[in-house]
Parts: C-alpha cells; sequence; structure tokens
C-alpha cells in the first residue's frame, strides 16, 4: 500500500514524497531517542510550576520579576516572547546607559516611552551593588523619581484611554454615524 509523507525543513521547503513499506532500508528509518515528553504543552507547563513552587524564578522577596514572567508566558506557549524579549533588552541596555551616564555626572533624560517598572529596578540595583560617589547617588535617585512619576502618569494615560474606548464602543452600539463623526475628527484609526 503507498503512503504520502509531506516533509517541512528549518528553511521552510516543503516536500511530498510517496513510498511504499518495501521502499524503506534500515538507514530510512531513524529512532530518536530524546523523549518527545519534554517538549509537550502539558510538560513544560507541569515543569514552570514546578520551578516557580521552588521559588527559582522568584526573586529574594518571592515575587516575579517582568523578566521572568514573559519568560514563563513564553514557556507556558503564550504571547511572542522573542518580541518581549528584545524590547526589554533594549530597555534595560538604555537604563544600563543611564547608570553610566549618571555616575560620570552627565544627565539622563526619562523618557515617556521608557519601561519605568524595568529602569526603576535596573537603577536601584545599580545604586545598590556599585560604588559611586555621593552625587552620582543623588542624581540617580532624582532620576528614579522621574520614572516613579512618569509610571504613574502613565497608568493614569492607560485608564483614560480604556474609558475612551469604552464609551465609543457604547457609541458605536448607539449612534454609528455620530460616532464615526467622533473617530474623525480625533483622528482614531478604528
Amino acid at each position: 500500500k503507498e503512503r504520502l509523507v509531506v516533509l517541512s525543513g528549518d528553511s521552510g521547503e516543503v516536500e511530498t514524497l510517496a513510498f511504499i513499506g518495501s521502499d524503506l532500508g534500515g538507514d530510512d528509518v531513524v529512532q530518536e531517542t530524546d523523549s518527545e515528553m519534554v517538549e509537550s504543552p502539558a510538560t513544560r507547563k507541569n515543569m514552570v510550576l514546578e520551578l516557580m513552587r521552588y521559588g527559582l524564578l522568584s526573586d529574594e522577596n518571592g515575587r516575579i520579576s517582568n523578566r521572568n514572567r514573559a519568560k514563563i508566558v513564553e514557556m507556558l506557549g503564550f504571547g511572542n516572547w522573542e518580541a518581549a524579549k528584545s524590547n526589554e533588552e533594549a530597555h534595560l541596555r538604555k537604563a544600563e546607559r543611564e547608570n553610566m551616564a549618571l555616575s560620570s555626572g552627565e544627565a539622563a533624560e526619562v523618557s515617556e516611552l521608557d519601561d519605568h517598572e524595568l529602569h526603576i529596578h535596573e537603577h536601584s540595583s545599580y545604586s545598590a551593588g556599585a560604588d559611586i560617589g555621593k552625587k552620582a547617588l543623588e542624581a540617580l535617585e532624582k532620576h528614579v523619581r522621574q520614572h516613579k512619576k512618569d509610571r504613574f502618569t502613565q497608568r493614569a494615560l492607560v485608564t483614560l484611554l480604556g474609558k475612551r474606548r469604552k464609551m465609543l464602543d457604547y457609541l458605536k452600539e448607539r449612534d454609528i454615524e455620530r460616532y464615526r463623526a467622533i473617530v474623525k475628527e480625533l483622528g482614531l484609526r478604528k
């Protein structure tokens, strides 16, 4: 009886082969010794939960950092870890550059686009571990206060945007013409 197999490689190439049992020889069949169980979603989930239970993914205070939270989400098969990882790494590199600038007496501006929680953690870790002068430490503390202020401002903005979205959704259901006029006037994408 003829069988059909579809093979796909890492490069994305797809190949279809037809064969019968007598076509196969001893060199055509390879048995992998690694367990496929390691790659199953249920096994991965249990492994992550065990790591969390033993406290291996949390800090000394028992909290899970944003970095580890993103890794956990990825290991459980949710979200796009690579995009989150590269974004987080960019913020970490920026925070490290700010640490160097502040410790050498240069100014470092806080941006609205900064991941404030990540920056606060990175700056706090640096100030606790680095041997920096009093003036540099004061500049770093002032910089962290600015991140904290912007973090709360950012949270308030997200809340307001959520309220606006709910009001627009309500309006869309009740008066579509008025909804379209407001969206056009505000220059919103929806």
